[in-house]
């Protein structure tokens, strides 16, 4: 359902939050929203991420999963939350 509803936004705003769990593993979550206005939210996924916790590891992680949701081409911005790389 949230994947076809996804196909059929021509812009998609990401919001990323981080956070290390106690089992010190590093988290990624990536939220959705089709308009900054919107108050609507969608979370896409829960992901792990490797060490170490850098820009490009960040990055390759969220691209992969907006390859995963098909919608790496609808993607208008891309914002950090509560990001808390230790």
């Amino acid at each position: 359902m949230l994947n076809g509803l996804l196909k059929t936004m021509d812009r998609i705003n990401i919001t990323i939050d981080m956070w290390k769990s106690s089992q010190k593993i590093q988290y990624m979550i990536g939220i959705c929203k089709k308009e900054k206005k919107e108050k609507k939210e969608r979370v896409l996924d829960f992901v792990d991420v490797p060490p170490p916790h850098n820009g490009v590891v960040v990055y390759d992680v969220l691209y992969k999963c907006l390859q995963d949701w098909g919608i790496e081409g609808q993607v208008c911005s891309i914002f950090r939350g509560r990001c808390f790389l230790q």
